[in-house]
């Protein structure tokens, strides 16, 4: 779209498992940037939906997605769960990092 968002963000937003693996089976870049710079990772945190397996967080995160990947404002996949009091996403998130100080 006009923001650059590709299918594989709006897969991870909305938490659709199947589709994301079909469109990841299918070689879409798991840490494509639209045009503020979220990647599928920061719209999956945004969405809520639990963190754990086999959900859209998960399954991002076994194909590589950049756990330290930031936004224009400089917001990483794990500010956007604790700002959305994404819970479950944190608790993923959190071990991934290697410090939690990441300003």
């Amino acid at each position: 779209d006009q923001e650059r968002r590709t299918p594989l963000h709006a897969a991870a937003y909305i938490g659709d498992v199947a589709i994301l693996e079909l469109l990841i089976l299918s070689g879409a870049n798991v840490n494509a940037k639209d045009t503020v710079w979220l990647t599928p990772l920061h719209r999956a945190a945004a969405s809520r939906h639990e963190g754990g397996a086999p959900g859209p967080l998960h399954l991002l995160l076994k194909h590589s997605a950049d756990v330290n990947a930031r936004d224009k404002h400089w917001q990483t996949p794990l500010h956007v769960a604790a700002a959305n009091r994404a819970t479950k996403c944190v608790e993923a998130l959190v071990p991934l990092l290697s410090t939690v100080n990441v300003a």
